[in-house]
């Protein structure tokens, strides 16, 4: 039974995560992870809410959503590698949002490696919550600071996220390649893209695949099986469809049209 001691005495020692001092924890039964399952469906947008008001220079905003989450994590009593955890990937994000914009402070802040190391030694809340305050105030001052409009910044973005998407538009393109190619995550790109743009990664693309299938109808004698793989369809029948949609007419009636 060491191995099952060993899991209880581990989960006893989570509770002075939220204490100052030393205690004697007993190990007590529970309900698990309820609170740790709610929060996994609700980080996304409680993460996103944080990105843009470091990347729109909002100190105090920042500083008011990092102490907020602290103090949701500390009511739920959140097992604290969760919340390790979960304000790694949260920096990881930020890094990868400011990329190329703040490299200067990223090396100081956010080396690689280096953030996951400082979270794991902290052994209490309040020392985990400093480090978050210090990090993520530190680079929206420096957002704030840097002379340079957000909206320059996020329209950077999005212009080299619409290169990236007419360079390959005829290829089997994900998401997830695109935000490596960027690096950037892909729940913060998906959020921002929609945010400047008005559509998700997935209509954009259609959007440019069917332009370029109208040109492509208008000025060649190419079959429209042919045109179909030319904008990155395999299956001509789906893409069928997926014009019809699009134009209100099938690609033959499009051409036939002139």
């Amino acid at each position: 039974h060491l191995y099952k001691s060993y899991i209880q005495a581990k989960k006893a020692l989570e509770k002075n995560f939220y204490k100052k001092g030393s205690f004697i924890n007993e190990f007590q039964e529970s309900i698990e992870y309820e609170f740790e399952k709610q929060w996994v469906r609700d980080y996304p947008t409680e993460m996103n809410r944080i990105l843009n008001q470091v990347m729109e220079g909002e100190v105090e905003g920042a500083d008011d959503s990092i102490r907020q989450m602290f103090r949701h994590f500390e009511e739920k009593r959140l097992n604290s590698e969760m919340i390790k955890n979960y304000c790694y990937v949260l920096g990881i994000m930020l890094k990868n949002a400011a990329y190329g914009i703040l490299k200067e402070r990223q090396k100081e802040e956010l080396e690689d490696g280096a953030f996951e190391e400082r979270i794991k030694t902290m052994f209490t809340i309040d020392e985990l919550e400093a480090l978050m305050l210090k990090v993520f105030r530190g680079m929206a001052e420096l957002v704030r600071d840097s002379g340079v409009p957000e909206a320059v910044k996020q329209n950077q973005m999005i212009l080299q996220a619409k290169e990236f998407i007419r360079r390959n538009y005829n290829k089997k393109v994900s998401i997830e390649e695109l935000c490596r190619e960027l690096y950037l995550s892909p729940t913060y790109f998906s959020y921002m893209f929609k945010k400047e743009t008005g559509e998700n990664y997935m209509e954009y693309l259609q959007k440019i695949r069917m332009e370029e299938a109208k040109h492509l109808l208008k000025t060649t004698n190419h079959k429209v099986y042919e045109i179909a793989e030319q904008v990155g369809y395999s299956d001509y029948k789906y893409f069928t469809v997926q014009f019809k949609k699009y134009a209100g007419i099938s690609p033959k009636e499009y051409r036939s049209r002139g």
